[in-house]
């Protein structure tokens, strides 16, 4: 991994914004923020220990989320496919001040990510390239990674034998098998009514036909009735047993990845490009295909959450998990983006929402659950 960055050390990262504050001003910041959490805390819930809890957590003030890796469907997205207006500003406020937003999907390169960026554009934040905002981005599982001018750096594939295996299997049962290729293209064995569910994902159109031998694939989806989840993946498993890996982003699609890459590893290359450490890194995710990158951010000092929409294996490896907003189940975000990069802030919100379950005022935030609002100068919530 990178190396550590502390202090004034920032990531590699194009756009506009320097973080403007010396350290005093940075200490000031986490301070007043702080105490705001920890004054309306007290005032709902009579919480002596917030107190305690947030000294010793301001002790490690130089320690910043500097970095923001979140999934798309599910969490960044609403359940319409559709990025909220409060999740668009959020993301431009990150490329103003400079804090890198990867994005970690399992899709494909393709119209969901132009329509995102044009989303975000204004004449204050223009994306790097047309597959990124301001920092790499993670495609199809982790198999591919961009860096932060749009370029392939990383690009995993299938073995033949494994694609073949899975070819036959769909056959026999009749089954609808997608094909990702390695030229942004998504190829059915046959026509159904659930690629519509593909289509409005923003994915690249499904074709119909044969995939030539020539064809690199990165990975495969059993699209199915979320009802015919575990019976296909069952079948699956044993047909390719050790040769690949198997994970579900959205119910009743099995994914077959090479064996052992998850998105995580792609997470791993993109801090690389960044110089970045999971210990300053603020990780959302939903799925089954985000526990490994939860995980690992996790370990590494960093802070992952699951959104309540999240499947149970995600929820089992999560920080802390946020109560959903109304419809709209908005992703964890910290009050003013200035404060997004302080762990300490982060880490007393998280661990007191989670111990005392108190309804705090929220507003629709980063991507799929809560947010929590601060004014560092009021110090009040809203």
């Amino acid at each position: 991994m990178g190396r550590c960055y502390r202090g004034s050390r920032q990531p590699r990262v194009h756009g506009l914004g320097a973080h403007g504050k010396g350290k005093h001003g940075q200490v000031m910041l986490v301070f007043s923020a702080a105490v705001s959490i920890i004054l309306a805390l007290q005032n709902r819930a009579g919480c002596g220990w917030v107190m305690q809890r947030a000294r010793s957590e301001l002790t490690e003030h130089s320690r910043r989320a500097l970095v923001v890796v979140t999934d798309v469907d599910g969490t960044l997205m609403n359940s319409s496919n559709q990025l909220p207006a409060a999740n668009c500003e959020a993301l431009r406020r990150c490329v103003r001040q400079g804090v890198p937003v990867i994005l970690a999907t399992g899709k494909h390169r393709g119209p969901w990510v132009r329509r995102l960026l044009d989303q975000v554009a204004d004449p204050s934040v223009q994306a790097l390239s047309e597959w990124t905002l301001n920092a790499p981005g993670v495609f199809v599982q982790g198999l591919l990674v961009c860096d932060s001018a749009g370029q392939v750096v990383v690009a995993s594939v299938l073995p033949a034998s494994v694609f073949h295996a899975c070819a036959r299997l769909a056959e026999r049962k009749a089954w609808t098998l997608l094909a990702y290729t390695d030229s942004d293209q998504i190829i059915s064995n046959r026509a159904s009514p659930l690629i519509q569910a593909i289509n409005a994902l923003g994915e690249p159109p499904v074709t119909f036909g044969t995939v030539d031998e020539n064809i690199r694939i990165h990975k495969l989806l059993f699209l199915g009735d979320p009802s015919m989840e575990k019976a296909v993946r069952v079948e699956v498993e044993a047909t390719i047993g050790a040769e690949a890996s198997l994970t579900v982003a959205i119910a009743g699609m099995v994914e077959v990845l090479p064996k052992g890459i998850s998105k995580a590893d792609g997470v791993r290359q993109a801090l690389k490009l960044l110089d970045a450490d999971p210990s300053d890194v603020l990780a959302l995710g939903d799925g089954e295909n985000d526990v490994e990158m939860l995980r690992e951010i996790r370990r590494g000092g960093g802070i992952s959450a699951a959104v309540q929409n999240a499947r149970p294996i995600s929820k089992e490896v999560q920080l802390t998990s946020l109560r959903p907003h109304q419809e709209n189940q908005v992703s964890l975000a910290v009050a003013r983006w200035p404060s997004t990069r302080s762990l300490p802030v982060m880490r007393c919100f998280c661990r007191s929402i989670s111990r005392h379950r108190t309804q705090l005022p929220m507003r629709t935030g980063l991507g799929g659950h809560v947010q929590l609002t601060v004014s560092p100068l009021t110090g009040r919530l809203g």
